[in-house]
Formats: structure tokens, C-alpha cells, sequence
């Protein structure tokens, strides 16, 4: 007996030892940079949100440490960070603060950043001037939320959804806040996990809100009544319907993956990828119209990649069990194109799509991953310093931040995989695991200690991008005397 367990250990040694001397040899050998940042035109942004991640800490040094400075803000002490300029052809970091610890993804709305992170006992909602990274306010609430696993971060993990005037943010809880935009006053607020009797097991509530037509859609799971899925009113935070059979209420469960919309020859359907299946529902009722069995059934490894609907395909991808392409048909049935194991299996990771391909990051071997959605065909695959990273896509490019603080730029081309740019250190400390924003040419990053602006606005195209997205800002609504989110 003591030989065995002698043998294990000395394999999960030698497994350490070999992936930490395969990641040194990776990065000593990766390709130098050659030439200047790439362009990117201001105004093409990237706002999906990012949901659950998990993986083993580690911490390389970040290039060009910051300097830190204090600056003060009515009663509260924030930290201003100036980074020293890297050198050319490095990306320009403009800002950069101090911040808490979780994996919620920053969210860009109205020349505001938002971003939820936790401090000590508190999650904290804090907001952003976008240019200069000042503070304009700040919202805190209680949290006695643990990871059951010890070596991942204890939340906040869900991203927020704003709409005009307003922005709603979810705790690891299950706590849901409406907050106002302009100065984050509290609108309303629900007690969601004791309203619907959330089994709060592993990484809590992990996924993000959708806001569709006025209405909040959350992947709960709950135990109570019909509870798997909840639709709010955006406005009041009332419940509009609530769905799942609570028969098998403990089979739906938690799941990090966000509610999709989608709509097929005119008609809206809701998608919802529980722990246990991906469920086609009717959003104006919450009718289960079909499902189709998908999960790990892994407490440790959820459904935490959201699915990716193109018109009315939807891919699933999904770790330790497969990688499915399905057809919503008229009816709101699911009908497989094509499945195949061997094609993406992400755990958290997202997914982009960009003139018939789906880029991704398979978790087993830690490649990026270009894909025929058509067809489910591995155009290209590659195994890169950025392990399995998290990426924005604008003007052509991937921008992407890998989970050990890399960041780097790759062509979106179906043909092979092209690194246009890659920093020579990491930007940020591990982990990272944070979906990048995107926003007027400028991209926004996190990890549980930093929150960093970079400016990408080096070319012509991007003062001609910013004056389009300009003119096209004045058609946007923004009355808001009567309703705080847009309606459409």
C-alpha cells in the first residue's frame, strides 16, 4: 500500500516537473517581435460577457511594474498606478489600478467602466472614468462566500449587464443589484438564492445575466417550484415567469454558462445551458420547447463555456464530453449537424465566430483552435504562450489575454494561425481568466490584483472608426425619465 501511494506521488512530481520545464522551453523559444503594434480602429467594440474560470495558480513577475500612488476620493482611498511607458513595440499602458480579487469580466458602457471585485469581506461594484481610469463611484455589500476549492479565488464570478441608465450586477451569492449608472445608487435588488433555493455548491452563481427586450434571463437552477431558469423585470426587478420541471429541479443545477438569444425566421427563442442539458425555452413564458443531453457532470469542471449561436446554429462545446454543432429548427427543437469529440472541448474559455470560423481554446492539450462551424473540420490548431487565453475580436484580430499574463494579437484567418504581435513578459501577474473589454480602441484587463488600460488607437483608420461610432451614438435612446433600460 505505502509502495503505491510512493509510486503516485513520485508520478505527480514528474507531471509538474515536466509541464513546468514544457511552459519554460515554450517560452524562451516563442517568436520574437518584430514589428510595431498592430492598428486597431477606435469604436469596433467587443462587449459579450466572460463566465466561470478555474485553473492553478501561478505567478510569473509582470514586465514594468507599476508605481503607485495614492489618491483620495470623498471618504475613500483609492490607488492610482502609473506604469513606467514599456518600450516600443510593446502595447501602451495608459492606467492601471489597484484592485481586488475575482473573475468578473470589466464591462465598458457610456465612457464608464465597471467592474465587480471582492475585497477582504465585501464584493465591490466600482466604476471608472474609461479615459483615465479615475474613480467616479463605488458600491460595496457584505460576502461570506467560499470556493470549496482552495486554490481558486472565492469570487466575484458573474459579469454585469448595463443598460442605459443602469447596470445589474450578481454576487457569488446570488444576490442580484440594480444599480444606477451616473452614481451607483441601489434601484432594487433580489435575494435570488433564497427566493429559489439555490444550492450554492462549488464556484456559487457564477453566470451573467442576459438582458433581452427588458427582461433579465438567469441560469439559477433552482430547487423551489419551477426555478431552473428565472426571467425578471428589468425595470423592477419582479419576476416575469419562472421555469424547469421541479421534479427534476437537482438535475438542471448550477451551471457558469450565460443564457443565449436567438432568433430563427422571426420567431425568439431563449437558450440555456444547464448542468445537465442545453434547453430550448419560449422567452415570453418559459416553456421548455426541447433538450438535448450535454454535460461533464463534473462538480469541479461545470458547463461554463456559454454556447455560440450563429443564426440558427448553435455550437456547444463542452470539457470531458464533447463538441456538438445543432440546428433550432421552426419549432424550437434542437437537430445535430455534426458532433465530434476531437474538435473543441473548452472548460471555460469563450468562443468568437468571424466569417464562418469559431476560434477557441481546448483545454486538453492547450491549444487555440480555428474551426469550420459548418462542418465541425480543425482548420488549424496551435499551441501557444498563451495556454488557454481569453480573447476580444475586432477589425480582423483576436486580442487576447493569456491565463499567465501574456497578451498578444493573432489575424483572424482560417487558413493558419498568424501571431501579429506578442509581449515579450506578461503584462499581468497569474491568474488571469477574465474576458478583455474592448471599447473606442481601447482594451481594458484584469487579474485579481490589477485592472490595466492599454491604448491599441496607432493609425489613421481609428480616428476615421471613432468618428462612425460617434454618429452612430446620437440614434442611440437616452431617455431615461421613464425607463433606465432600453427596450426594443
Amino acid at each position: 500500500m505505502a509502495r503505491s501511494s510512493l509510486t503516485a506521488i513520485l508520478i505527480v512530481v514528474v507531471m509538474v516537473y515536466v509541464g513546468l520545464e514544457q511552459r519554460r522551453q515554450y517560452v524562451a523559444s516563442r517568436d520574437k517581435v518584430l514589428g510595431g503594434f498592430p492598428p486597431i480602429a477606435a469604436g469596433r467594440a467587443d462587449r459579450t460577457a466572460a463566465s466561470l474560470s478555474s485553473f492553478t495558480d501561478s505567478s510569473p513577475t509582470p514586465v514594468n511594474p507599476p508605481r503607485r500612488s495614492s489618491v483620495e476620493d470623498g471618504s475613500r482611498s483609492f490607488r492610482k498606478e502609473s506604469a513606467a511607458q514599456p518600450q516600443e513595440p510593446s502595447a501602451s499602458i495608459i492606467w492601471s489600478r489597484k484592485i481586488g480579487t475575482g473573475y468578473s469580466a470589466p464591462v465598458v458602457a457610456d465612457g464608464r467602466l465597471i467592474l465587480v471585485h471582492r475585497c477582504d469581506d465585501e464584493e465591490v461594484v466600482s466604476c471608472f472614468n474609461c479615459e483615465t481610469g479615475e474613480p467616479l463611484w463605488e458600491h460595496r455589500y457584505g460576502t461570506a462566500f467560499e470556493c470549496e476549492y482552495p486554490t481558486y479565488s472565492s469570487g466575484p464570478y458573474s459579469t454585469p449587464v448595463t443598460g442605459d441608465a443602469a447596470v445589474c450586477v450578481q454576487s457569488a451569492e446570488g444576490g442580484l443589484r440594480c444599480l444606477s449608472l451616473s452614481d451607483g445608487t441601489l434601484i432594487w435588488s433580489r435575494d435570488l438564492t433564497q427566493d429559489y433555493g439555490v444550492e450554492l455548491q462549488g464556484y456559487g452563481v457564477a453566470h451573467s445575466p442576459l438582458l433581452d427586450h427588458g427582461r433579465l434571463f438567469l441560469n439559477l437552477g433552482g430547487t423551489i417550484g419551477h426555478s431552473a431558469v428565472v426571467a425578471l423585470d428589468a425595470e423592477t426587478g419582479e419576476t416575469i415567469w419562472t421555469s424547469g420541471v421541479s421534479a427534476r429541479a437537482a438535475e438542471w443545477g448550477l451551471s457558469c454558462a450565460t443564457p443565449v438569444s436567438a432568433e430563427v425566421d422571426g420567431s425568439p427563442y431563449l437558450l440555456v445551458l444547464a448542468s445537465d442539458a442545453l434547453y430550448c425555452l419560449n422567452p415570453d413564458d418559459g416553456a421548455i420547447l426541447d433538450r438535448f443531453k450535454a454535460g461533464a457532470h463534473n462538480r469541479t469542471n461545470p458547463n461554463a463555456t456559454t454556447p455560440l449561436v450563429v443564426g440558427d446554429l448553435v455550437l456547444l462545446s463542452i470539457c470531458l464530453d464533447n463538441c456538438w454543432c445543432l440546428r433550432i429548427q421552426n419549432d424550437g427543437q434542437f437537430q445535430e449537424v455534426w458532433q465530434n469529440k476531437k474538435t473543441l472541448q473548452s472548460l471555460f474559455n469563450p468562443l468568437s465566430f468571424v466569417d464562418g470560423c469559431v476560434y477557441g481554446w481546448n483545454s486538453f492539450d492547450k491549444t487555440l483552435r480555428c474551426i469550420d462551424l459548418q462542418t465541425g473540420a480543425v482548420l488549424w490548431k496551435e499551441r501557444t504562450e498563451f495556454a488557454r487565453g481569453s480573447q476580444a475580436v475586432a477589425d480582423g484580430k483576436l486580442f487576447v489575454i493569456g491565463e499567465f499574463g501574456e497578451f498578444g494579437v493573432i489575424a483572424v484567418n482560417g487558413a493558419k494561425y498568424e501571431k501579429l504581435f506578442s509581449t515579450v513578459e506578461p503584462l499581468l501577474k497569474a491568474p488571469c481568466f477574465s474576458r478583455p473589454a474592448l471599447s473606442n480602441g481601447r482594451l481594458y484587463l484584469r487579474n485579481e490584483e490589477t485592472l490595466i488600460c492599454l491604448d491599441l488607437r496607432q493609425h489613421p483608420a481609428g480616428k476615421r472608426a471613432a468618428e462612425f461610432s460617434k454618429s452612430r451614438r446620437r440614434f442611440r435612446s437616452h431617455d431615461v425619465s421613464t425607463s433606465v433600460f432600453t427596450r426594443s
